[in-house]
């Protein structure tokens, strides 16, 4: 299945849910990501709701993050991108083209879904909600949870963590997914989500929560390791369900076809 019928199935899951898919990532352009704009959409006007045709791209925050073989691989590295267009930056206004119009302005909820396999050599490895050029929620394995493979979820301001209970095995790749819930001043971090989980502003069947009451806001993703780490199928959307694995017994077919073979394609 291409890449645009596996984009028709989720547009039309999100027209039939009232969610939206802000971008979908497959690494198919191998080289360096930075100034890649590859993907699906990444052109998500947050405040008209609308996608605009004007789509962003990757930029290398650190180090020098690469596609190889459909996948991307931090070593050291990190790279984010922003939900709409290629205009970056908080001075550059509302409108169409710009990451400004893309951000989540303290309200609302994102999600963010990524496969990621950790070497024995990673510390740290995870996804990041920016505001702008500045990291203020980190989700995965932490500093603090790296002698055990832990998951978490850490304020970057302040430092402060939540550390769960999952320890995740070296060379095995696990699909995390992540919301910043502002509306209900609340993080959540799942291992392998499926059709059976849910999130419903206290916290639902996520396996690492925490509170968090800043305004800040969430303009960007970003994917990023100490040490060694692989990404594949990287998905930002406004719900669970979008960035989630379906099961049949609680999803449609539709849906499962859609998302499963987004996730699975190259496992």
């Amino acid at each position: 299945m291409t890449l645009r019928t596996i984009t028709s199935i989720l547009a039309l899951s999100s027209a039939i849910s009232g969610a939206a898919t802000i971008g979908i990532e497959t690494f198919d352009t191998d080289g360096a990501i930075n100034n890649q704009n590859g993907g699906t959409h990444w052109d998500w006007n947050n405040l008209t709701q609308m996608h605009t045709a004007t789509t962003s791209d990757w930029d290398s925050t650190s180090g020098s993050p690469a596609v190889s073989g459909g996948i991307l691989t931090t070593n050291n590295s990190s790279a984010k991108r922003e939900f709409n267009g290629p205009d970056e930056g908080s001075g550059t206004g509302d409108g169409d083209t710009t990451e400004r119009s893309g951000g989540f302005r303290g309200s609302g909820a994102v999600y963010f879904a990524s496969d990621m396999t950790r070497s024995a050599s990673a510390s740290w490895s995870g996804m990041s909600s920016y505001d702008f050029g500045a990291e203020r929620i980190f989700f995965g394995v932490h500093g603090g949870g790296a002698a055990t493979d832990t998951i978490g979820i850490q304020d970057s301001i302040s430092g402060t963590n939540v550390t769960g209970s999952i320890s995740l095995t070296d060379g095995v790749s696990y699909r995390i997914a992540a919301v910043v819930d502002f509306d209900n001043d609340l993080l959540g971090l799942w291992v392998d989500p499926d059709g059976a989980d849910s999130w419903d502003g206290t916290g639902g069947t996520a396996d690492v929560t925490m509170a968090f009451t800043r305004t800040n806001w969430s303009t960007a993703v970003r994917l990023g390791s100490g040490g060694s780490a692989t990404w594949d199928n990287l998905i930002v959307a406004t719900s669970l369900s979008e960035v989630a694995i379906p099961e049949p017994s609680s999803s449609s077919l539709l849906a499962l076809c859609g998302m499963s073979l987004i996730i699975r394609r190259r496992r």
